[in-house]
Order: structure tokens, then sequence, then C-alpha cells
């Protein structure tokens, strides 16, 4: 609904903002009118990527085997403390 694409308008922006990324408002409508989000998570996946390219894909885990694949926007166990 209404809501849902507000709150996917709201995540745009603030992700443009946050990223300084610059493209086409009209690209921006395909995003905020996808019902199901499938356009904005891949944005937000582009994203990631890309920071994760940036920092040199450091961060992963020492336990985590060479052979299997992270997911570098999930911090190991963030919810204990260090």
């Amino acid at each position: 609904g209404t809501s849902r694409a507000s709150t996917r308008a709201a995540i745009l922006r603030s992700l443009r903002a946050a990223a300084r990324l610059e493209f086409d408002l009209e690209l921006a409508a395909p995003i905020v009118q996808d019902a199901e989000g499938d356009h904005l998570d891949a944005v937000l996946s582009a994203v990631r990527a890309a920071a994760a390219w940036a920092q040199g894909f450091g961060g992963v885990p020492p336990n985590v085997p060479r052979c299997e694949g992270w997911i570098h926007s999930i911090p190991e166990e963030p919810w204990r403390e260090r």
C-alpha cells in the first residue's frame, strides 16, 4: 500500500544521503512502487557489496571456512558483549 511505498521512499532517501548515491529520480519510481520490495533489496545488496569491497572484504570471522560464503552485512554475534 501507500504506507509501504512511503517507507520504501524514506529508506531510499536515507540510503541516498548516507551512501552518497547519485541517481536520476525517475529511477526511484520502480523501486518505490515495487510492492514486493525486490527492487529495494537489490539496491541494498549492491550498496552493501560495494561497501564490503571498499573495506577489503574484512571482518569475516576466523571460524568461517574459506570454502564458504559470508554475508558481510551481518557482524559475528552482534548480541554478545565484547
